[in-house]
């Protein structure tokens, strides 16, 4: 897979990390790691890779690493809310609940659709032992009515 991606097209970014994101996804995370390294070399400047390493290692337990590529990312994109939700969960990983509710606050005001913020905030605050706030934000309706306080 890894050659036909490279004899395709080596300068494209998106087909390059397409092709190591669905090794990782398969379940070859060392070739996975491999190629995003590769890439992460090739493309410094683009986030997704430096989120694809984060996501990779966060899910072998390796948070500390996690941590740094989605520091890289936050660095290229400050204001990317999937980065910063990454980076919350990330902190709670590493039993920094302050950080993970401050990561998954700010995501939230930076997202058009909070949804998904709602959730990580929610277990942000579980983590932080506000169990009220939490069991609030997981409401269906709590989203809708976030959304329309940000509109």
């Amino acid at each position: 897979m890894f050659r036909v991606s490279h004899e395709l097209d080596p300068e494209k970014f998106e087909p390059r990390l397409g092709i190591f994101m669905c090794l990782q996804y398969l379940g070859r995370a060392e070739e996975a790691l491999s190629g995003f390294l590769e890439i992460e070399a090739d493309f410094p400047d683009r986030k997704e890779v430096h989120n694809a390493l984060g996501s990779l290692y966060f899910g072998q337990g390796r948070n500390a690493e996690a941590k740094c590529a989605h520091e890289c990312a936050l660095e290229i994109d400050p204001q990317d809310p999937g980065t910063l939700l990454r980076l919350s969960g990330v902190a709670i990983e590493l039993g920094r609940g302050p950080d993970s509710l401050a990561l998954a606050e700010q995501a939230m005001e930076l997202d058009p659709e909070p949804g998904f913020a709602c959730r990580a905030l929610a277990q942000a605050l579980s983590f932080s032992h506000r169990y009220d706030e939490a069991s609030w934000l997981l409401d269906p309706g709590a989203s809708d009515y976030i959304a329309g306080k940000q509109n």
